[in-house]
């Protein structure tokens, strides 16, 4: 191999690098499911019948950029658990407007947490709690103005009510409310 082929091939290496960390700069998060775990295993009960305890710290996402966490889409679960207590704690925070001057405000921020105590009893062996937990995060709408005037423009929406029932003509008759004790 000659200089000239090795100066070719530094630069197309160098070519190449620049060109893929500029392809991974433009990466955008994505829209999608987050799964966050947290846990925590007590010492033992011991043989005086005491009991210990433990949290885990805090397990906190924070969305990236212009992404919010769908509140509703939240589920925790327990995968394992032992002791006398045991339980996920969580909640959300740094809440953000979702489309402007419409007071729809959705999350940036969850938080998940473990607790579990050892089980009752002489000797009786150590409490733990395993959490998962899954949610939804979106990308928040950007609007031009031209978008915001006409949402603002729009008339409001009329709340839904529901329709009683007609009832004539199917045989249904409506309670009168008494009771038949006849059975008795």
């Amino acid at each position: 191999m000659q200089i000239s082929d090795l100066n070719a091939l530094f630069a197309v290496a160098a070519l190449f690098s620049f060109c893929t960390a500029a392809v991974a700069e433009d990466k955008k998060p994505a829209s999608g499911l987050v799964t966050l775990k947290a846990n925590c295993t007590t010492d033992a009960t011991g043989g005086d019948g005491r009991r210990k305890a433990c949290d885990s710290a805090w397990q906190e996402y924070q969305t990236p950029g212009d992404f919010v966490i769908a509140e509703i889409s939240k589920t925790v679960r327990e995968t394992s658990a032992n002791g006398s207590e045991h339980e996920c704690l969580s909640h959300f925070d740094k809440y953000v407007e979702v489309i402007p001057g419409t007071g729809i405000k959705q999350p940036t921020v969850f938080r998940l947490r473990a607790h579990a105590r050892s089980p009752k009893g002489h000797w009786a062996g150590r409490g733990w709690e395993y959490c998962e937990a899954t949610f939804v995060q979106v990308e928040v709408p950007h609007f031009t103005e031209k978008e915001m005037s006409q949402w603002k423009a729009m008339p409001p929406l009329a709340p839904e009510t529901e329709e009683s029932p007609d009832l004539q003509g199917s045989q249904v008759q409506p309670s009168d409310g008494q009771v038949d004790n006849s059975m008795n």
